[in-house]
């Protein structure tokens, strides 16, 4: 299926005024430049996304999504460690910079090595668990930012409520949707890597 305009498929496009970001987490401290976002960053407990600007809390994975993370990282893991990339699970950082935007996403994968360790510039695959209170920013807004890397080849959305995972692929200078569930196979071709929907979702719904 090949995306349209906005490259969200059948999706709604989302502006920064429509995100899906929840307003209530929208921290009241003005335009922030980037070093002042790493700086404050340093002593927050709960960290911050930054978005043009503009500061939003992060909420705490549920159960559910929680599950996800540690199944994918464990999969993932495995595959990755004798390849020259390595995965980030939820506390590092990816500073877009094209966007002017610094954001977390749930996993992503990079060169190993690559730039500092305060934040990444590059992923070449991210993975968002979407649950009720953000699939509109991730299926948008985020989704927007994440095309604004030039190194970036395959964007996976898996549900936490479930079983069904969405595959945004580039392809020369287009972005393909592939839905995936049930029984089906994710296969990300940029890392050489495929498993079963079912070993995904493994014990994350009993």
């Amino acid at each position: 299926m090949e995306l349209n305009k906005y490259g969200c498929g059948d999706f709604e496009y989302h502006t920064l005024e429509n995100s899906g970001i929840n307003q209530d987490n929208k921290q009241e401290t003005g335009i922030m430049d980037f070093q002042a976002y790493l700086d404050q960053e340093k002593l927050q407990q709960i960290p911050n996304e930054w978005v043009s600007g503009q500061l939003y809390a992060q909420t705490e994975p549920d159960e559910h999504s929680f599950a996800l993370r540690m199944n994918l990282a464990f999969l993932l893991n495995e595959h990755l460690s004798t390849t020259d990339y390595q995965l980030h699970v939820g506390d590092v950082r990816l500073y877009i910079e094209a966007a002017d935007s610094c954001v977390y996403p749930d996993l992503f994968v990079s060169a190993k090595n690559s730039h500092s360790a305060a934040y990444k510039k590059e992923a070449q695959v991210i993975l968002e668990i979407l649950a009720p209170d953000n699939e509109a920013f991730k299926r948008g807004l985020k989704f927007s930012l994440y095309r604004q890397l030039p190194q970036l080849s395959e964007y996976i959305l898996i549900d936490s409520k479930r079983q069904v995972v969405d595959i945004f692929r580039f392809n020369q200078g287009q972005w393909f949707y592939y839905p995936a569930e049930n029984h089906q196979r994710l296969a990300l071709p940029s890392l050489n890597f495929e498993c079963g929907i079912d070993e995904l979702y493994q014990d994350v719904f009993d």
